[in-house]
């Protein structure tokens, strides 16, 4: 098993460099789509979820998107994905500068539950049907909590 978890780290490390290889080679195109999609989805929605990847979370974290988000007052929530891909001390780190937020793993049962039942205390408060929004850079998980919350 030690060596599955050497050969993991050390190709979550070349990804890892390759990602921001390709962010400082191609930040115009890559801007100008994910800024259009996301700036349409956070106008077409009542409540967005800025969906972050654990094992990378200030990587994942665009601080231009979240200053939208508190510039637009819509109610937003944090939500740290894949969280079962990290160590113990990472996700208590994590929960500790992020205090409020939403920590979960569409592989373990269960964990969304947090999330599904603020969503829906929200829309009972509000008295209508929510149209949610999923932000977030590609690749972090936003389809696997979409779905999982469909579920």
């Amino acid at each position: 098993m030690q060596g599955h978890t050497t050969q993991y780290l050390l190709y979550f490390q070349i990804k890892l460099q390759r990602f921001k290889q390709v962010i400082k080679q191609r930040p115009l195109k890559l801007s100008m789509n994910y800024w259009q999609s996301a700036m349409r989805t956070i106008k077409d929605a009542d409540v967005v979820l800025f969906v972050l990847d654990a094992r990378m979370p200030e990587l994942s974290r665009n601080k231009d998107l979240e200053e939208k988000l508190d510039l637009s007052d819509k109610k937003y929530f944090l939500v740290f994905n894949k969280i079962d891909l990290i160590s113990e001390e990472s996700l208590k780190k994590i929960k500790e500068k992020n205090r409020g937020a939403f920590f979960v793993s569409v592989h373990q049962k269960g964990n969304l539950s947090d999330l599904r039942r603020s969503l829906q205390i929200l829309a009972k408060k509000e008295g209508v049907k929510l149209e949610v929004g999923v932000v977030g850079y590609p690749n972090v998980g936003k389809s696997a909590i979409i779905n999982a919350l469909l579920r």
